[in-house]
């Protein structure tokens, strides 16, 4: 037991389970938040302990903190007033520190110049009031990558952040599914009054077959945690732990169906697909060179992707039909249209998060549909950071993900001991790749654990951890 309470990553999951089990226990609006700030009090006591743990402790602090919106701080959530903390501590040690000069890794040039037109964009919009709230997003973004990059540099805190990764996504699965089945909306918390809060009967829930979780787009961080669960399970050595692996790699999955993430199932396939083929399928055929078999294989890509497809559809009430496909398409052309006429906010985008944030003929005529009517959102990273962030933007953003690809693909090869953990990484970046093809990544918290993604992938990429003593 000694020995457990003084492991502080073990300590820093069982500090916020206490909110999480209060919540599971009661599931309700109105949450007292005091456990979750007493939560966050006794992470920064770990942090101030052991300052390698404040990586660690952002997943937690950011997924969780909802669970004291009845007692905001100033207006600010314990994540909001917490990474604000971050970023003037940041800043004064950076100011003060005599030696300013940052040994670039591999792939932040990439980073560093989508910051850049993050800023042009913002001064070229001309809407600098109304798009202010996205710039301290991006601010925050930077701060938890920032932090991240220059506390995680070891291969056993990268894999301390996998195992806080798998608990935290544990805890919000749950919190999910305890909210489904009582009918409570998650991203109702956000609002400020809680008779405006909805209480779903079991009919309308039961039919309406769709959990959910304070952040939209959680699929980000749970397909992630799946893929990391089952790289687990499969290099685990001990029945025990395969048993825990695969049941947690289950619960992620089931928790992606229940949320009717489609996007999410179908961009996980398509990654563990991928990751099937270059762990098992590639070495075989290219120790036998047998054609043959490479033929067969690919020819029958088509036709499992279609039996998972046909299966997911034949579900009860679970409909994957195109149809919203389809509108998306539509989405996009009249993006493109609207880019088209307006030469330099093709460039440089009409601003950050400018496509939720402003109500404007440009923004609407961006995201009309097939029938006339207009869509909520654009619905696609990619698009998104096209119409908010211009060209540039955009194509940088491409070009950093096939850096990453390739250079982690490059480290399966030179290192075939550590190919488990750098195809990890591999199938999070071809999610993520393929994810933000149908959905939008936007500036929220969980682009806080994206952009810690990202910094352990270009830590990842600049280090070699053979050497290492391994977990």
């Amino acid at each position: 037991m000694k020995i457990f309470f003084s492991n502080k990553v073990n300590l820093l999951c069982l500090v916020w389970a206490i909110p999480v089990l209060l919540f599971l226990i009661n599931p309700s609006y109105d949450l007292s938040p005091i456990p979750t700030w007493f939560a966050l009090f006794l992470t920064i006591l770990i942090i101030i302990k052991n300052k390698n743990i404040l990586p660690l402790s952002i997943p937690f602090i950011a997924l969780l903190s909802p669970l004291a919106i009845n007692g905001k701080f100033i207006s600010l959530l314990p994540s909001e007033l917490f990474l604000l903390g971050l970023f003037f501590i940041g800043a004064l040690f950076f100011l003060v520190k005599r030696k300013t000069t940052v040994n670039l890794l591999s792939g932040e040039p990439y980073l560093i110049a989508l910051l850049v037109l993050v800023l042009i964009s913002f001064v070229a919009s001309l809407e600098s009031r109304t798009l202010l709230k996205s710039l301290f997003s991006w601010i925050m973004i930077g701060t938890v990558f920032c932090s991240t990059r220059l506390f995680i540099k070891s291969k056993e805190s990268i894999d301390s952040y996998f195992v806080v990764i798998m608990v935290c996504i544990f805890y919000c699965a749950l919190i999910s599914i305890t909210s489904f089945f009582n009918g409570i909306i998650l991203p109702d918390f956000v609002q400020s009054q809680i008779y405006e809060k909805q209480e779903m009967q079991f009919d309308d829930y039961a039919y309406f077959l769709r959990a959910n979780f304070f952040y939209a787009n959680i699929g980000y961080i749970i397909a992630p945690a799946s893929i990391i669960s089952l790289m687990h399970f499969t290099s685990s050595r001990t029945i025990l732990h395969r048993f825990i692996y695969g049941t947690i790699f289950i619960l992620f999955v089931f928790t992606l169906f229940l949320m009717a993430e489609k996007t999410g199932l179908v961009a996980l396939s398509i990654a563990l697909t991928f990751l099937l083929f270059i762990n098992y399928i590639a070495p075989r055929i290219k120790r036998k060179k047998f054609k043959l078999i490479k033929f067969i294989f690919i020819t029958s890509i088509p036709f499992i992707v279609y039996a998972v497809y046909d299966f997911i559809d034949s579900l009860s009430r679970y409909n994957l039909s195109i149809g919203g496909f389809s509108q998306r398409l539509c989405v996009f052309k009249s993006t493109l249209e609207v880019l088209i006429q307006n030469p330099l906010r093709f460039l440089f985008g009409f601003g950050p998060d400018s496509s939720m944030l402003l109500d404007n003929k440009f923004t609407k005529a961006a995201k009309a549909n097939c029938t006339g009517g207009f869509e909520g959102a654009i619905d696609s990273g990619h698009m998104t950071f096209l119409f908010d962030y211009g060209f540039i933007f955009a194509m940088i953003f491409i070009l950093y993900l096939i850096h990453s690809f390739l250079s982690v693909y490059e480290k399966i090869k030179v290192y075939p001991n550590q190919k488990a953990f750098y195809l990890m990484l591999l199938g999070i970046i071809v999610y993520i790749s393929f994810a933000a093809l149908t959905d939008v990544v936007g500036t929220s918290k969980v682009t806080w654990l994206i952009s810690q993604f990202f910094a352990i992938i270009v830590i990842s990429i600049s280090n070699n951890f053979t050497l290492q003593k391994m977990r």
